[in-house]
């Protein structure tokens, strides 16, 4: 029993939030504009060329536009938490270090493996849809030649394997693999270049559409909503997609020169810019040709060459190309996270080197490279692309619930240590809005406003942080349930069943009881330049959307992604607990109480900060 303590203790242990984060090896050259670029580079094309197509002529018709202004509202949301986590902590890890700091070990551990998974597939996907269009524009050349010398005129045929070796599609990757390397301030300068070129091209492209739009179409037959409002709504969830990549620019936190100021703007412009183009692209399209008629592969080439120019594909193709700063942000921010948990040991040290020349993590970077472009020479990644989603939507509800757990956690409570709250506390200050009336002595009278006199026996026994972290956890849960009800037992709502009704009713009940007390909770003083709005209120809304998001997924998806995290938790029992540096900070305490003692402090209260940073850098 006490080994099986000790382990569990030991996969919870968490970063402590009172660390400096701001030392790095990485060079700070990355100021606001260059990371809105780096934002609008890897999030605004990649819809544009390939999703807006889909949406119009399956999904939602000339009413996307409105489907892309819901999504972007919702991604706007749920960005504000990371834009919170970003500033407070500017550590290159993301959310594998956001994860580390609010739960734990063995929860950091599985949110940076499976955004690895998620990214990766993300910049295979990218790459292949360049080779493809390559292809497309060049009548499948290098397709048909690759199978004629290569196969031997016989195409591969797999559920998961490509039709052929796609070694444009490797090739590109390779390509961003060395610049990448050679650093930051030189990949940064080509996204900057490749973001004109691609905003460039979708003005001239907009402009000359101008010339063939017929806006009667929004109103003939069909209409503006030729699906109804389950086509914005259904429309709003694959635009939901084309948003996400708003979380990488987090991953240059260490090389941003002032993180406070540059990432809220840069993550606003970001979604801003790619609502903004997404939807007008959309919009004019379908007042160019009716959106029955519009290829959904290739939407743009599709509809300029059925008015006779063909000199658009040419541009459209110069656009096409680059979106390869998708696949720079996107690698990029990848090695970074893999270079964060090869740091703390939880993947091999080696990838964990940082080049002092250019300041960028090099053998992630490579190593990642090398990986990539095998992925996307070989499997068919679109295919691969959905099981990477689950991971991305895990990731952004540990962020948004973090963000709620640290609003009440003591930097006492670090290292799995003391409680924020003891004896020696007055209750009564642990909430809001309370009205006490002390006395000396033995006894104490509480007199608590009439609303939040429930919450007195949890004043009374428990810290801040504890009736903080539970009730989160019981929200989560709860709003778990109502969005399975929602979902997946809609028509007994409708019918309607009594028992049903009577379940979601009382689960609504339980939510706001149990997000009555959270409000309550009396939050620790961040200094921060930026934090959350209405807080509990937007993360847990930020959660709501990922849930929902989450239970629309298809099984199968489900059970790629558990096999992916049980290879993960082999990787972590086998080499990351036993190597882990906080496990060696703590057993260096543990052995030593000596180097614990902290201006008198006792153990309990958490090692000193000089000591775990000092190990820290000996073993990098």
């Amino acid at each position: 029993m006490q080994s099986l303590s000790n382990v569990s203790r030991n996969i919870r242990r968490k970063k402590g939030i009172h660390l400096d984060c701001t030392k790095s090896e990485m060079k700070r050259c990355i100021g606001t504009s260059t990371l809105s670029a780096l934002a609008i580079g890897n999030m605004v094309g990649c819809g544009v060329y390939v999703v807006t197509g889909e949406v119009v002529r399956n999904i939602a018709g000339p009413s996307a536009v409105l489907s892309y202004i819901i999504a972007g509202i919702l991604v706007f949301v749920i960005s504000l938490c990371f834009s919170e986590f970003a500033i407070r902590f500017p550590k290159a890890g993301s959310v594998y270090y956001y994860s580390y700091v609010a739960f734990g070990e063995i929860c950091a551990f599985i949110t940076g493996w499976n955004a690895t998974f998620e990214k990766t597939v993300s910049v295979a996907a990218i790459a292949k849809a360049q080779s493809n269009f390559i292809n497309y524009m060049t009548n499948s050349l290098i397709k048909n030649v690759t199978i004629k010398y290569i196969l031997n005129g016989q195409a591969w045929d797999h559920s998961v394997i490509t039709d052929y070796p796609d070694f444009l599609a490797s090739l590109i990757i390779i390509v961003v693999c060395i610049l990448l390397a050679l650093g930051t301030q030189i990949s940064a300068r080509l996204n900057n270049l490749l973001v004109v070129t691609n905003i460039s091209v979708i003005a001239i492209m907009l402009c000359t559409s101008v010339f063939y739009a017929d806006y009667s179409r929004w109103s003939a037959k069909a209409g503006f909503f030729p699906y109804g409002a389950e086509g914005v709504l259904v429309g709003a969830a694959t635009c939901f997609w084309v948003y996400t990549g708003f979380d990488d620019i987090s991953c240059f936190s260490e090389e941003i020169i002032n993180p406070a100021k540059s990432i809220p703007i840069a993550t606003f412009v970001g979604i801003f810019a790619t609502g903004v183009t997404n939807s007008v692209v959309a919009l004019v399209i379908t007042a160019v040709q009716p959106y029955q008629e519009i290829d959904a592969n290739s939407m743009l080439t599709s509809v300029f060459t059925s008015h006779g120019n063909t000199w658009m594909t040419v541009v459209i193709g110069i656009g096409v190309t680059a979106t390869v700063a998708s696949i720079i942000v996107t690698h990029a921010s990848v090695a970074r996270i893999i270079q964060n948990m090869a740091a703390d040991r939880l993947l091999f040290k080696s990838l964990a080197h940082i080049d002092q020349r250019t300041g960028v993590p090099s053998r992630s970077t490579i190593f990642l490279g090398l990986v990539c472009a095998v992925m996307a020479m070989i499997f068919d990644v679109a295919k691969l692309v959905e099981f990477g989603v689950l991971g991305a939507l895990s990731s952004y509800i540990m962020t948004s619930v973090g963000v709620l757990i640290l609003r009440h956690r003591n930097s006492e409570s670090d290292f799995g240590g003391t409680k924020s709250y003891n004896n020696n506390t007055e209750p009564s200050l642990l909430f809001k809005g309370m009205r006490k009336n002390y006395t000396s002595g033995p006894q104490q009278n509480y007199n608590f406003y009439k609303p939040k006199h429930y919450s007195k026996f949890l004043v009374d026994r428990y810290s801040t942080e504890s009736v903080a972290t539970w009730s989160v956890v019981l929200i989560v849960i709860l709003l778990t349930a109502v969005c399975v009800v929602v979902i997946h037992f809609f028509n007994l709502l409708i019918e309607p069943n009594c028992y049903m009704v009577v379940f979601l009713g009382g689960m609504c009940f339980a939510i706001i009881l149990v997000l009555t007390v959270l409000a309550q909770c009396k939050e620790v003083n961040i200094p921060n330049e930026y934090k959350v709005p209405m807080t509990p209120y937007f993360p847990l809304l930020a959660v709501t959307i990922n849930i929902v998001f989450i239970l629309l997924l298809k099984p199968v998806t489900w059970l790629f992604f558990l096999c992916w995290d049980g290879l993960g938790l082999l990787v972590y029992i086998f080499y990351g607990y036993r190597n882990s540096i906080e496990g060696l900070v703590k057993s260096r305490d543990e052995r030593d109480p000596l180097l614990n003692k902290n201006t008198g402090s006792s153990m309990s209260s958490g090692p000193n900060t000089s000591v775990c940073c000092s190990l820290y850098e000996s073993t990098i």
